[in-house]
This record gives C-alpha cells, structure tokens and sequence, in this order.
C-alpha cells in the first residue's frame, strides 16, 4: 500500500519534478517562452542571483538580498560582468539582516544608488501583502505580493514594482512595474530546474 501511495505521488501532475529550495543550488529556470526565460540561482545564504536572458540575446543579472531586495544590477558579455554598466544599492542593513516579509506589514528605508551615471540615494517603501498561491502548470507554491515604492523625495512615489515572493524557493519575481501613467506587467509560464 505504501509503495502504491509512493508511485501515484510521484507520477501524478509532475509532483515530483516541481523545484525546491535544494534546486537553487544549481537554478531554477522560469519560463516567459521559448526565448526568454530568468534563472534564479543561490550564491550565498542570503543573496540570490537573478539571470534574465532576453530574445534578442541579452543577458542582464540582478542580486538580490533575501531573494527580495534588489543589491546590484550588471549586463553580462561573454558570461562576464561588464563594469561599466554596473550599478549598486546599498542599504542601510547587511543582506542577513534585511527583513523577511510579515504578512500586511510595511518596511521604509533610504538607499544609496551608485550607477553609471554618479550617485543618487532613493527612499523605498515595501508593502507585504497577505499569503496566498501561486501555480506554475502542475507545480503550486506558497506566495505573497510584495509592492514596492520609490521617491527621490517625500512627496515623489510615482513609481511602483510588484514582486510575488515565493518562500519555499526562497526568491521573488517581478510581476508588474507602474511608472506614472503606465503598468507593465510579466508573466512566467513555467518552471523547471537547470540540468533537469
């Protein structure tokens, strides 16, 4: 009985090919199509990076604290950095110590920007929605959105991005960004991890 139980998890609705945390060793690859696609991979206990790999053959990656806080944004050439496009954000906390999201809680902090065109410091306001689920085909995680605001002044929080948390991967996507008048949203179709 134990054994029938075992077969039928394990060969229905591709339970057992959906990715856990243990897969972010190696990445795990999300799916807009064909041609685009973003692997998250961990490189240490609290940053995640983020590889999204464009149609057109770009590649850009971003790293992120806790998996949610974005630290660093760099092009890759050739499966290197290029220097000249980096740009960094320094919080006023170590990536271990950034907040991990409460459910309906809301965390306000200054960020010092060094980007190719100089320095700028911004003030980012997170918003941590209620838990709720996200499904990838057969695959269904855990999620919470997570809404995130910037302003180089008080009264200037035009811009809004909206990520979706997973924390059984222990990464978050984005989902939309509003600039003003205009929302732009992303969708991922499926997941899988890298070598699998």
């Amino acid at each position: 009985m134990r054994t029938l139980l075992f077969l039928l998890l394990t060969t229905s609705t591709g339970w057992a090919n959906c990715p856990t945390k243990e897969d972010m060793k190696s990445g795990i690859r999300f799916d807009v199509d064909e041609n685009e696609y973003e692997i998250f991979r961990t490189v240490s206990n609290h940053v995640i990076e983020a590889k999204f790999h464009l149609e057109d053959g770009t590649i850009f990656r971003n790293l992120l604290g806790q998996g949610i806080y974005l630290l660093e944004v760099v092009d890759i050439e050739n499966d290197s950095p290029v220097p000249s496009s980096r740009s960094t954000y320094t919080f006023p906390l170590a990536p271990v110590d950034l907040p991990l999201p409460t459910p309906g809680a809301t965390w306000k902090t200054g960020v010092a920007i060094l980007a190719p065109d100089g320095f700028d410091a911004e003030e980012q306001i997170y918003t941590f929605g209620e838990w709720t689920e996200t499904n990838f085909g057969a695959c269904t995680y855990k999620s919470m959105p997570i809404s995130i605001t910037y302003a180089t002044q008080e009264e200037d929080l035009g811009t809004k991005d909206t990520l979706n948390w997973l924390p059984d991967l222990g990464i978050s996507y984005l989902m939309a960004t509003h600039d003003g008048s205009e929302t732009t949203t992303y969708t991922y179709k499926s997941l899988r991890a890298v070598g699998k």
